[in-house]
């Protein structure tokens, strides 16, 4: 999220500091994590405008709910699993391979 001002990071503590990254270059902060409304709280107090802390909880916002979207396993996804079966061709017939012995 691009920022008008940066943050005050020495303000929030580590654990916060290490889910989110300040580039002073593009005035950028970049937030890794997904961060709880608390966290995101004390984010928002390390900038002074209003117009920053209300860019702060909005991007907060969304690393809680799109995050979570994106981290969503297939099946969490409704995708199906398929498991392919070995089949061989006997006297040009196609039979499942499921001889016990040689598996």
């Amino acid at each position: 999220m691009a920022l008008s001002e940066p943050p005050d990071l020495g303000r929030v503590p580590k654990q916060l500091r290490d889910k989110v990254a300040w580039n002073e270059r593009d005035r950028t902060l970049t937030i890794s994590s997904p961060l709880t409304e608390a966290e995101a709280g004390r984010l928002g107090e390390a900038v002074v405008s209003a117009t920053a802390r209300e860019t702060v909880m909005q991007t907060a916002e969304k690393s809680r709910t799109d995050a979570i979207d994106f981290l969503q396993t297939p099946a969490e996804k409704g995708e199906r699993f398929a498991v392919r079966q070995l089949a061989l061709r006997v006297q040009g017939e196609l039979m499942l391979f499921d001889d016990p012995d040689v598996l």
